[in-house]
């Protein structure tokens, strides 16, 4: 799963979930939406898919500096050889505009920061039993053949 999150603090919060949480699947955190893009092509320190393997997830903050998430989303959306990577919007905003502006540019969920260690283990549980045990990608279906 790649994770891209600016807010250092909610990064450890959430890495703290993971490993309380059981969760066993790799996650990779990219600080900005610059380095996101430059995971999800695999270029410069991100080239090697053995160290860093494609995500079958993103968690995309909104808010991050250099290029934001909804940059990050329409590329994988419009330019992107994977465009139906899921993408899981996982923020603080709770404006409709924000809310909105992602679902037009293809977020496949929005999801708010919960602000306690016991709701985002909860959000973590429901996330990992959904996209990564039940659902089934076109994408997963395409790397397995």
């Amino acid at each position: 799963m790649l994770y891209a999150e600016d807010d250092l603090c909610f990064a450890e919060l959430l890495e703290l979930a993971l490993k309380d949480g059981g969760f066993t699947h790799k996650v990779i955190r990219v600080p900005d939406g610059e380095q996101a893009l430059a995971y999800l092509k695999g270029i410069g320190k991100y080239g090697n898919r053995d160290i860093y393997p494609f995500p079958f997830v993103t968690l995309l903050d909104l808010k991050m500096p250099r290029v934001d998430g909804f940059e990050v989303l329409q590329w994988i959306r419009e330019e992107s050889p994977f465009p139906y990577l899921p993408v899981v919007v996982l923020t603080v905003s709770e404006e409709m505009r924000d809310i909105s502006k992602a679902y037009k540019l293809g977020a496949n969920s929005f999801l708010i920061k919960p602000p306690r260690l016991v709701e985002l283990k909860e959000m973590l549980t429901m996330l990992d039993s959904y996209w990564f045990r039940h659902n089934v990608t076109s994408e997963y279906s395409r790397l397995k053949k």
